[in-house]
């Protein structure tokens, strides 16, 4: 979901179909290429479902950012308490729904740290019988390698 795909792309990966909520994140996607692109909420059960089927019902690999606010040291801190980590909860509600074979996550380092993530990835692994496996990769040496279309935002949506 979101840009983490298209990422992963750079590592021989498919994507299959797209989801984000923000619709400039949406077009930019569009913009790299990426087709079937939905914009919905996945903390919904109809958007989840509509990515599950979108280009056809399969079990794949899910990729996925969450919102890093309630972990990061620039954030607020409010952990599980704020609203945007129910994006964390729909992602691997949707895991589990769609018996997905793996789940690649990105957030920031206090993820790693944070109970109420490591309880519910630990509790998501063992319901399906997965192994977890948790590695700090430093983005901003990878990110320079990857060119991009960007949208141009200075005109205006």
């Amino acid at each position: 979901m979101g840009c983490i795909g298209f990422a992963a792309t750079y590592m021989g990966m498919n994507y299959l179909a797209a989801m984000g909520l923000n619709t400039l994140a949406c077009d930019t996607l569009r913009a790299n290429g990426v087709q079937h692109v939905l914009q919905g909420d996945v903390q919904n059960p109809q958007d989840r479902y509509r990515l599950h089927v979108t280009p056809q019902i399969t079990r794949s690999m899910i990729a996925a950012g969450f919102p890093c606010q309630p972990l990061s040291t620039q954030g607020d801190g409010k952990g599980i308490n704020y609203p945007r980590s129910g994006a964390f909860f729909g992602t691997t509600k949707m895991v589990w729904e769609q018996d997905s074979y793996g789940l690649l996550l990105e957030c920031v380092p206090g993820a790693m740290h944070a109970s109420f993530v490591q309880e519910e990835l630990q509790k998501l692994a063992w319901s399906m019988g997965k192994s977890l496996y948790e590695q700090l990769l430093h983005l901003d040496q990878a990110w320079q390698t990857l060119p991009l279309v960007g949208i141009d935002c200075s005109q205006g949506v």
